[in-house]
């Protein structure tokens, strides 16, 4: 699947296949010992970002993920002393973190 999400990317690399375009293209991208001939997911939030939305979907993304865990540090160095509320943070980064 990556393989293929990587041949669908080097064809649209700047603004990727579109929203839902894996979905739609896969079939045609599959290599011929894939498993899988058709999916809407090629297994990798951040392939998947770069073969729909293309590198500079890739970057918007990324600067996202930057821009939250720079808040989260943030927040826990001002929550010195607090360490319930540390935990709690803590714990919630760990919850998005590994849902995406």
């Amino acid at each position: 699947m990556w393989k293929s999400g990587l041949i669908m990317w080097r064809e649209h690399p700047w603004l990727g296949v579109g929203p839902g375009g894996v979905a739609r293209s896969y079939r045609q991208y599959a290599l011929p010992e894939a498993v899988k001939k058709s999916t809407s997911h090629v297994h990798s939030s951040p392939l998947q970002v770069l073969v729909e939305r293309g590198v500079v979907g890739l970057a918007a993304w990324l600067a996202m993920w930057v821009a939250f865990f720079v808040l989260v540090w943030r927040l826990l160095r001002s929550l010195a002393g607090h360490e319930r509320e540390r935990t709690i943070v803590v714990g919630s980064v760990a919850a998005i973190a590994a849902s995406s």
